[in-house]
């Protein structure tokens, strides 16, 4: 987290509830556990603390309001801070400091906006609806509303926003859900509080359809302008084949997670093989690789798949040029049909959410795909990179 607001005074640093030392940057360690770093002899503890830290301590001396001579800090000052100890010096915090950090405290909630302080629901409460040292802080109740926002399919982060809701008389909460969020909506009149809840999904919800229309339009426009571009070539150029580069829809991934939904892309490429393709896919809850073929495919093709990913691409170039200059064959002129081609295809993916990789098999899940050139993107991903082996190796990594 950015400590660009962090409020500073007198020497110390206040920022997301911790109160340290401008200098070295130190919170304040207790008293019974200097004890345990310093006394009777500095332990490995402290040895650790004293080389990672070197101001750590002029900066417990300044927690506990403990005056010292710079000449008293010889090498790393723990000939002074033993002293200082068994004085009992940090046994406790003068009060002026600890008003100090009570204060920067609450300045520092004052001046953060709600995304800071939404990453601990007691001080979105306290900013907004209990004022800190007043008689009765709960006095002044109006019907302003204050909205927190979370990721829609978060669980913990609103919970705990409206378990801390609950801890506050009088204080409401309602959550409007749209596709893309939840915000929990808080404050003192409950009417307004839902009518809140209630407005918030509906202007949401219409943004997005007003902003799913213009990604449609824009990729209906993709998907038009490469078949006009179709029409307009001739002979050998104009011959339908699946490899190219795809635009792809999917409902389940638009509506769970519809922020996603944006560039979920397709690319197929040729191989060498006749009837087979191979494909690189970003859906972006899951990628892979996959191979496409005209023919039934087994367990026992798993080999030749690897052979036939690494020749993706070789040799095409040329073939596609001699392709050019040459007349199509009759049989191709005559090949008038609106009947679909089946393809079988087999598939290997990642999760990006966990980063698991494993063989899958899609569903019930319906992906809608549109051509919008002729030219796929490479890709140096191969077969191999999403085998059992790479599971294995992934799941070792995470775990270490």
């Amino acid at each position: 987290m950015s400590y660009d607001n962090a409020i500073t005074r007198d020497g110390f640093t206040s920022s997301f509830a911790r109160f340290r030392t401008t200098r070295g940057d130190n919170e304040r360690v207790d008293g019974s556990s200097l004890r345990r770093i310093f006394l009777p002899k500095l332990s490995r503890e402290g040895q650790k603390i004293l080389r990672d830290r070197t101001d750590f301590v002029r900066s417990q001396l300044q927690h506990y309001g403990v005056p010292f001579e710079e000449s008293q800090l010889s090498r790393n000052g723990t000939q002074l801070m033993k002293k200082v100890l068994q004085e009992g010096k940090c046994d406790k915090v003068p009060v002026h400091i600890l008003a100090l950090e009570e204060q920067l405290y609450q300045e520092w909630i004052a001046a953060s906006n709600i995304e800071v302080l939404s990453s601990k629901p007691e001080w979105v409460i306290k900013k907004f609806f209990i004022r800190a040292r007043e008689p009765d802080p709960y006095q002044t109740r109006t019907s302003t509303v204050v909205g927190v926002s979370f990721p829609r399919y978060s669980v913990c982060r609103p919970g705990r926003m409206r378990e801390a809701a609950d801890q506050v008389a009088s204080l409401h909460h309602d959550t409007g859900v749209v596709p893309e969020t939840q915000t929990v909506f808080l404050g003192w009149d409950k009417s307004a509080v839902g009518e809140a809840a209630k407005e918030h999904a509906n202007k949401e919800r219409t943004e997005i359809e007003a902003r799913e229309q213009r990604r449609e339009s824009k990729r209906t426009k993709m998907h038009a302008d490469y078949l006009a571009a179709l029409g307009r070539m001739k002979g050998a150029a104009a011959r339908k084949s699946p490899v190219g580069s795809y635009i792809v829809d999917c409902k389940e991934i638009g509506d769970g997670w519809s922020s996603l939904a944006e560039d979920i892309v397709l690319e197929m490429m040729n191989t060498q093989r006749k009837g087979k393709i191979h494909a690189r896919f970003n859906f972006r809850v899951v990628i892979g690789v996959m191979v496409i073929s005209e023919e039934h495919m087994t367990e026992t093709d798993e080999e030749e798949i690897g052979d036939d990913h690494e020749n993706i691409g070789k040799g095409t170039k040329r073939k596609t040029i001699a392709h050019k200059h040459s007349r199509p064959p009759k049989k191709a002129k005559a090949e008038k049909t609106s009947e679909p081609y089946t393809y079988r295809l087999k598939l290997r993916c990642r999760e990006t959410g966990e980063e698991a990789v494993f063989p899958c098999v899609g569903s019930g899940i319906t992906f809608t795909a549109r051509k919008v050139s002729d030219d796929p993107c490479p890709s140096g991903e191969k077969w191999e990179d999403y085998s059992e082996a790479a599971y294995e190796y992934a799941w070792v990594s995470r775990c270490h």
